[in-house]
C-alpha cells in the first residue's frame, strides 16, 4: 500500500479532517536538537504547539510550558510530573493559582508576566504556607511581559517576596523568525541582563527560559 492509498483508506474509515503523527520522527527530531544545543540546555515544550503530542514527547523533552487551565487537566489526565511543568500565559487569577498550589503544593514553576501577577503570585504562596517557583518574563518591546526597570526594580527588592524564589528569567518575542542573526541579538541581550543583574544586585539566574520561535514551513507555499 502506498503512502497516499494509505491516507485515501484512513480518510474513508475515520472522516476528515485527521492528524496522522509520526510519533518516531518527532521524537528523533527532538534528540537531535538537544544534541546540537548541548547537555547545558534543556527542552521546554510549549504545549500549545500540539496538544495531541505532549505523551508522546514527554520521555525526550525537559519541562513543559502550559499556558491554560485546560492544558494542566491534559498533563494531569497524562501524569505529567508538576516539578516539569512551566505555567505560563498572561491571564491567570488568583483562584486557579490557589487551585494549582493547593493540588501540587508549589511543584510547579509560575511565570510573572507582570508585577501585578508577581504580588498575586506572592499572596496566595503566603496565604497557604507555600514556596513558589517564578520566572519574570522580559517583554520584547510588546504589551506582554516586564520592561527591563521594572525587572531591576524586582530583583533589587526580591526580599519583598519571602514566598517566591525567583529562579530567572522568561523571554519569548514571536514565532516564525527567519533571520538567525535576530536571534543571536536577542540571546546576546539576555545574556548581558543577567550578567549585570548579578554583578549590580548579586542575584544569579538559575534559568532562562528563551522561545526562539524558528521559522516553520507549514505549508509548500512557505518555502524553505
Amino acid at each position: 500500500m502506498t503512502h497516499q492509498m494509505m491516507i485515501q483508506k484512513i480518510a474513508e474509515e475515520c472522516g476528515t479532517p485527521f492528524y496522522l503523527f509520526n510519533l518516531d520522527q518527532v521524537r528523533a527530531q527532538v534528540r537531535e536538537v538537544k544534541e546540537i544545543l548541548g547537555e547545558r540546555v534543556r527542552i521546554c515544550y510549549a504545549m500549545k504547539a500540539n496538544p495531541f503530542l505532549v505523551r508522546a514527547v514527554h520521555s525526550c523533552v525537559d519541562g513543559f510550558e502550559v499556558c491554560s487551565p485546560g492544558e494542566l487537566r491534559i498533563c494531569e489526565r497524562l501524569r505529567i510530573p508538576m516539578k516539569k511543568v512551566v505555567l505560563s500565559g498572561v491571564y491567570k487569577e488568583k483562584r486557579d493559582l490557589e487551585a494549582v498550589m493547593a493540588r501540587w503544593t508549589g511543584s510547579n514553576t509560575f511565570t510573572a508576566e507582570s508585577f501585578q501577577q508577581l504580588q498575586m503570585i506572592e499572596e496566595c504562596a503566603g496565604n497557604m504556607g507555600l514556596f513558589a517557583r517564578v520566572l519574570l518574563r522580559v517583554t520584547s518591546g510588546n504589551q506582554f511581559g516586564m520592561d527591563e526597570m521594572l525587572i531591576r526594580e524586582i530583583i533589587e527588592t526580591r526580599n519583598r517576596y519571602p514566598h517566591v524564589c525567583i529562579e530567572g528569567l522568561q523571554f519569548y518575542s514571536g514565532t516564525q523568525k527567519h533571520r538567525l542573526d535576530r536571534l543571536e541579538k536577542e540571546l546576546q541581550y539576555l545574556d548581558e541582563l543577567v550578567t549585570d543583574l548579578e554583578e549590580q544586585y548579586g542575584y544569579h539566574a538559575e534559568h532562562l527560559e528563551y522561545g526562539p520561535g524558528f521559522f516553520i514551513p507549514y505549508f509548500q507555499k512557505d518555502g524553505q
